[in-house]
């Protein structure tokens, strides 16, 4: 399910992952969204992309919802915890190149689905 930002030089920026979707909050880089908002957001528009904090019990994950089926699964986190925002894509590239890599690749290929 979508793509997943594990920034790799947590000790030098913030002391855990799910800080940097905090900070962009604060920074007003990404906006938290409802679950609605987070599903209409079409993935991709003006280069903002839905980003899900889920709470996984023994770890958080910070998923990245590239196109409306992923949406959709991370709108159903079969009663975990989860928080949702829009995040632009430089905001992403930012906190993990190769997520930001991964994204641009996928988004390419739902593209060519369409």
């Amino acid at each position: 399910m979508g793509i997943y930002i594990n920034p790799p030089d947590l000790t030098s920026r913030t002391p855990f992952k799910e800080e940097f979707i905090l900070q962009a909050v604060r920074d007003g880089k990404a906006e938290r969204v409802s679950v609605g908002q987070f599903v209409a957001h079409e993935p991709g528009k003006d280069g903002v992309y839905g980003v899900a904090w889920v709470h996984n019990g023994a770890f958080d994950a910070l998923g990245v919802a590239f196109d409306a089926n992923e949406a959709r699964a991370f709108s159903d986190a079969g009663g975990r915890p989860v928080m949702y925002f829009l995040v632009h894509e430089d905001t992403i590239r930012d906190w993990h190149e190769h997520a930001y890599r991964e994204l641009m690749s996928w988004t390419k290929r739902s593209e060519a689905v369409s």
